[in-house]
């Protein structure tokens, strides 16, 4: 579980994980997207696989990286309850 929450620590792994929660990208995608270069975003990647919180399918060339499970987007939308309601009080 620690490893979840120490790859979630970081706001650019955050970012990632927020773009593939909407849909699968590839690594040129989510580079155009997050402003991120592929060399930097690809590192973040194969953390995030480790952990993972991240799976990539092959097709031809071209990678394809998507959540590894739903209860991942559990947990970034139950966190954005946790901050939302902490800053309200």
């Amino acid at each position: 579980m620690s490893a979840v929450f120490t790859a979630l620590a970081d706001t650019g792994r955050l970012k990632i994980v927020s773009a593939l929660s909407v849909s699968e990208m590839c690594v040129s995608d989510l580079s155009a997207v997050l402003g991120v270069n592929q060399t930097t975003l690809s590192h973040q990647l194969r953390f995030l696989r480790s952990a993972e919180i991240v799976t990539c399918k092959k097709q031809g060339k071209i990678v394809f990286y998507s959540i590894a499970k739903p209860l991942i987007n559990d947990l970034m939308l139950i966190a954005a309850k946790i901050l939302g309601s902490s800053r309200s009080a």
